[in-house]
């Protein structure tokens, strides 16, 4: 057998930023390994508000059992598949999965997310689990005998990581960018990513021959500036909070909440305000704090009353806090509030003006963001002109269905996401390109983790670099040796 790489990755909805899966076979010496690099799911709304989770074609592997697993992080775009992998009898009995320590934690939560959507069961989830073998720093670690892949930090969250693969038994190493942030930009959390030329030993970024994996979420389309968008949210809290009213953020569970409570945190210490972490988030955040993998990842300090940010127990706890009267800061999930415990602050606090309500994600079409975005926006223009009759919006949860609930709280939206744009990522691969091996093309680039339009937008900047562009699709495979 060849080497060469199938491409699982691809979408078929052209809005999408779809999933990501590389399945590799890699010689190392005279074996020949079948290696995984990430195992993500898409998710598209059918109807409003059915969810279909969707992973990889899995069936196309039948001729040979992947040995083992590589994830450059845990969102589900990137992990959530794991359960329906093991489930397809396609991994191999003693195949780990290789991970950072961040990683590896935080596959407790995608694997109850998937087991919640029924893409797996509980049994799935323990095979899974029992597999992690984390990558305790950054470097070099020997993913199975003989095939040694080096993990550097990507900036994109705690453990996130960009990947070196060695291919034709060390001789080239194919590139897998994973998530990456904008190299400008520190967040809480993480600092911004280095270039390849900055941080990877010389021999082995000149052998970087080919790039399986992109990072296109943003398209051609400049990325505001994170500190701006930070700073009009900081203001929003303060304005807020003099006039007495609750803010509550939505954010996801893994390192958005914990960026926007440490970015609000000035602010509430300010004003003698705590802020209350629910949902995952105080659970990922102690992930975090306790397994630092590199000295980018910056340190998240204790929860408690000495920090000003602290923990809601359970559903008892929050309803006690949000019957307080005066000011109050919540961070909780889910960052597209359609789910709980989410809901629940809507059902309380969007029919009275004492709440605000924010937006720090992108959302997906149909989810309740989507709905209250697009109602926030009509109520806007009808103030404009005029029209002060009472608005309302429908919002959906699992278990309740539909409400109806009156729309008097105020809604904001803040651009805080953890990805860079396509000017970030150019740099990144044109110091590959220019700096590493002097101007010589890569063989090939795969152009994925982006829309259709992305891709396309993309690859008109980045043929420059490479004798070959492929955009990312289900079953593409490409001989790599």
């Amino acid at each position: 057998m060849r080497e060469k790489i199938i491409d699982l990755g691809g979408s078929s909805n052209p809005e999408s930023v779809g999933k990501r899966c590389t399945v590799a076979d890699i010689k190392a010496g005279r074996r020949l390994y079948r290696v995984m690099i990430d195992c993500g799911t898409e998710f598209f709304r059918q109807g409003g508000t059915d969810t279909m989770s969707v992973g990889p074609d899995f069936s196309f592997l039948n001729d040979k059992e992947v040995d083992a697993v590589v994830l450059t992080h845990a969102d589900a775009d990137h992990a959530g598949a794991l359960g329906l992998l093991q489930k397809s009898g396609m991994l191999k009995k003693d195949a780990p999965i290789v991970s950072t320590p961040q990683t590896a934690g935080l596959l407790e939560f995608v694997m109850g997310d998937g087991e919640k959507s029924g893409n797996h069961s509980f049994l799935e989830s323990i095979d899974v689990m029992s597999r992690r073998r984390a990558v305790l720093e950054p470097g070099f670690c020997e993913v199975l005998p003989g095939l040694p892949v080096f993990f550097d930090p990507s900036g994109h969250k705690p453990g996130a990581a960009t990947l070196g693969i060695p291919i034709r038994s060390g001789m080239g190493v194919a590139l897998v960018s994973g998530d990456r942030s904008s190299p400008k930009e520190d967040r809480p959390t993480v600092k911004g990513p280095s270039l390849i030329s900055e941080t990877w030993p010389r021999d082995l970024a000149s052998k970087i021959c080919q790039v399986w994996s992109t990072d296109l979420t943003y398209g051609s389309k400049p990325k505001e500036p994170l500190s701006g968008e930070v700073k009009r949210m900081q203001l929003q809290l303060e304005a807020d909070i003099v006039a007495g009213k609750k803010s509550v953020y939505g954010a996801f569970g893994s390192e958005r909440g914990q960026a926007v409570a440490m970015w609000l945190l000035p602010v509430a210490l300010k004003y003698g305000v705590p802020i209350w972490l629910d949902g995952s988030i105080s659970k990922i955040w102690d992930i975090f704090k306790d397994n630092p993998w590199s000295d980018k990842d910056f340190p998240l300090p204790e929860l408690g009353e000495k920090t000003g940010i602290m923990r809601i127990r359970d559903s008892m706890h929050r309803e006690a806090l949000l019957r307080k009267n005066g000011p109050a800061i919540f961070v909780t999930t889910p960052g597209m509030f359609d789910h709980r415990p989410m809901v629940k602050y809507l059902e309380c606090g969007l029919s009275r003006e004492d709440f605000s309500f924010i937006i720090t994600s992108w959302f997906a079409p149909g989810t309740n963001a989507d709905r209250l975005w697009s109602a926030w926006g009509k109520i806007q223009k009808a103030r404009q002109n005029g029209n002060n009759e009472e608005f309302a919006v429908k919002i959906h949860d699992d278990e309740a269905g539909w409400q109806r609930l009156a729309f008097r709280a105020k809604l904001h939206r803040f651009g805080l996401g953890a990805h860079g744009d396509l000017n970030d990522f150019v740099e990144f691969i044109e110091d590959v390109s220019k700096v590493c091996h002097g101007g010589k093309l890569f063989e090939f680039m795969v152009l994925g983790h982006g829309s259709h339009q992305s891709q396309q937008e993309a690859a008109q900047r980045l043929r420059q670099f490479s004798e070959q562009t492929f955009f990312s699709q289900d079953k593409l495979t490409i001989n790599v040796g």
